[in-house]
Parts: C-alpha cells; structure tokens; sequence
C-alpha cells in the first residue's frame, strides 16, 4: 500500500517500509523531514521529533471554520458591548442633565 523511492546519486532507490503489527505502514523522506505514514486507508505526514501528525484536508478546513465561528462570535460581543456602552453613555448623559 506504501512505497517510495529517494533520488540517490542519481539514481532512484527504495525507501526501507516499516510495518507496525496493527497493520500500519509508514517510511521516512529525509528531503521532507517527516514519516509518510499509510493509516486506515490515507496517506499521512508525521513530524517524527514530535510524533504528531500533520493536519489533514478535511482536518485544516474543520479548523478553518471553527476559527471563523469563533472570529464571528467574538465580533458579535464586540458589536453588542459597543452598543451597550452607547446606550450607558447615553443613560448617563440623560441623568446630568446633558
């Protein structure tokens, strides 16, 4: 399911495939620095000082659109503390008298 080759004195070699016993696979690309990683069925990047895996696709659009829901949230507060203050202000201008 996994293979690759590395440019190596011009000449293509293999890449050495691990395979984990849960039926994982994955091997290393120095030029990307990361393990490429074939895991249910999709390729995956994993930084293999941190072992963490690279966001995917769908995983970078999830994050996406819960930060815009999140900015468009904050900006709702924003708006709806501006409007209060306005009407605090105003309330304290009817009280002096203004």
């Amino acid at each position: 399911a996994l293979a690759g080759d590395a440019l190596v004195d011009g000449e293509y070699v293999p890449i050495e495939i691990e395979h984990e016993p849960d039926g994982r696979h994955w091997g290393d690309s120095a030029v990307l620095g990361l393990e490429l990683w074939w895991d249910n069925e999709a390729l995956r990047f994993r930084d293999p000082e941190t072992r963490e895996y690279l966001p995917t696709v769908d995983e970078m659009r999830a994050m996406h659109l819960l930060a815009k829901e999140r900015a468009n949230a904050a900006e709702e507060r924003a708006d709806a503390a501006e409007e209060r203050l306005a009407e605090m202000e105003a309330e304290l201008r009817r009280l002096r008298g203004e």
